[in-house]
């Protein structure tokens, strides 16, 4: 989707990001999905590393500020780092399209179990899970399609 809204080829970077957890920083009311995110879940995903990446490409903040196209059709609200320490956005909405794009599986929590213990199924991720799945399909309900 990225490619098609941006115009550009390479629009997605190398990102260090596979198996990692990290915290999540959003704008919060510049969100549909994220504004009414309750204040003490909001402070989990921020400081608790909650959220499970397994993405080796994404869009860092960078090239997607330096990108008119993306700027004019979407806007970032999650940034997150890789294990390098370089940020890339990890959510992003449709300004006047109804697109959530995450950089991550935020269903993994409640449901993918592994060997390796790279996702957490502690009562915080699992709730921050529901939280997303809950609203994401709240926005969804609210779109009709065309005839």
């Amino acid at each position: 989707m990225l490619l098609a809204l941006s115009g550009e080829i390479k629009i997605l970077s190398h990102l260090n990001s596979r198996g990692h957890q990290t915290e999540i920083y959003s704008h919060y009311d510049n969100s549909l999905m994220l504004k009414k995110m309750p204040i003490k879940l909001r402070l989990k995903a921020e400081n608790c590393k909650l959220i499970n990446f397994q993405h080796t490409y994404g869009i860092s903040v960078k090239k997607f500020i330096s990108n008119p196209k993306l700027c004019e059709k979407l806007k970032i609200v999650q940034i997150s780092k890789d294990k390098d320490g370089k940020w890339f956005c990890s959510g992003m909405e449709g300004r006047n399209l109804p697109i959530f794009i995450s950089q991550y599986h935020p269903e993994k929590q409640a449901y993918q179990w592994s060997k390796t213990g790279e996702i957490r199924h502690n009562k915080d991720s699992v709730e921050l899970s529901q939280y997303l799945a809950s609203t994401f399909l709240s926005q969804c309900r609210k779109y009709k399609p065309s005839k």
